[in-house]
């Protein structure tokens, strides 16, 4: 995605959650859609990353049609709303080493 595609999506979507916010309630939008991050947009299809598998299930399962519907207004063209759950870099294991550090013989042991 270009950057001119994604500064109008990140606008349609900034658009689309002012619109929603008297829809829905403000804990739905706090704790679940402004989590959202666009992704891609391509043709008539935009992405959406959820920060992990609840929120993307939550959102996919109540949300996704109005969703699409008020991106598809801002964006003036009809749309499919896609979700995927982002990676993260706390689902890779980890190979750094994990160093113990132990009182000097000249320090009195605190424990």
């Amino acid at each position: 995605m270009d950057h001119e595609d994604l500064v109008v999506l990140k606008t349609a979507w900034e658009s689309s959650l002012r619109d929603l916010k008297g829809q829905v309630p403000e804990t739905v939008l706090t704790r679940f859609l402004k989590k959202l991050e666009p992704s891609e947009y391509r043709d008539e299809r935009v992405v959406f990353a959820a920060p992990g598998r609840f929120v993307h299930d939550w959102v996919k399962d109540r949300y996704v049609d109005r969703l699409q519907t008020s991106l598809s207004e801002k964006l003036q063209k009809s749309i499919k709303f896609e979700l995927k759950i982002a990676s993260s870099e706390r689902q890779a294991p980890s190979n750094h080493a994990v160093a113990a550090v132990t009182p000097r013989a000249s320090e009195p042991s605190r424990f």
